[in-house]
């Protein structure tokens, strides 16, 4: 269960920009963008309690995750950040990072060392 991929559900998002997201917020999504592996950046929408459940949990930027975009293919992704409401501390948006099968993952421990981890 430890190497078992974790999947996280998301939604096309049609419009860009600061109304498009405000309009996401106002229907209890969170706006989000993936990118990376040599494409298009996609816009997409995370439901907001679906989210903040994860974000709970702990370890969401350590964790790889198999994005399931509605009408789209699936994808693994790691969270490259979390923006935060500077009053509430809650999520305003996201942004997600595409990672290939043959791609390298480079993180520093704790100590200052650098760890390498290769998908596969």
């Amino acid at each position: 269960m430890a190497r078992e991929i974790p999947d996280l559900l998301a939604a096309v998002r049609t419009g860009t920009g600061k109304g498009a997201a405000r309009q996401a917020r106002r229907e209890g999504n969170v706006p989000g963008i993936v990118y990376g592996d040599g494409k298009e950046p996609s816009p997409i929408n995370l439901n907001y309690n679906y989210l903040l459940k994860r974000l709970r949990q702990g370890r969401f930027l350590q964790t790889l995750f198999n994005l399931k975009v509605e009408g789209g293919e699936e994808v693994h992704v790691i969270c490259r950040g979390v923006q935060r409401d500077v009053v509430k501390d809650l999520p305003t948006h996201v942004d997600f990072m595409r990672i290939h099968d043959e791609s390298r993952i480079n993180r520093h421990s704790p100590s200052g060392l650098p760890l390498d981890f290769k998908i596969a």
